[in-house]
């Protein structure tokens, strides 16, 4: 049997281990026609569950910035066209977004690119499937 003093003790030792799971938190600068799609609430729970971060979205004024076209590196598009991610190099929860998120949403073809194997001639199918 524990004894209650021993219980204590061990809880007590979990509080500073819950407390700094629960400071690994970001913010995220998104525009509201993105927000308005759906694809934040699609990506947040994800994003959470694989990393245990918390994303905090705002319309500005973030650790990192998704908008529409801009200087920073292509992640998707929407429905204003491509977006880009912007900011968040020194914050390491945003960088960790930045990096899943282009890990992600870049196509399988351009991670681990393997020629296609040419097609016999007479089974040539039309299309670009064989080179």
């Amino acid at each position: 049997m524990i004894h209650p003093t021993t219980l204590l003790a061990g809880l007590l030792a979990l509080v500073p281990v819950i407390a700094a799971a629960q400071d690994r938190t970001f913010t995220l600068a998104v525009p509201e026609a993105l927000v308005a799609s759906g694809l934040i609430d699609h990506l947040r729970p994800r994003f959470s569950l694989k990393t245990g971060i918390t994303m905090r979205v705002v319309a500005q004024g973030a650790d990192l910035s998704l908008v529409a076209g801009g200087d920073g590196v292509p992640v998707l598009r929407g429905p204003a066209g491509l977006y880009s991610l912007t900011g968040g190099t020194t914050d390491p929860e945003a960088r960790r977004f930045a990096d899943w998120l282009a890990s992600d949403t870049r196509p399988a073809s351009r991670r681990n690119p393997r020629p296609r194997p040419p097609c016999p001639r007479a089974t040539r199918p039309p299309g670009p499937i064989c080179r």
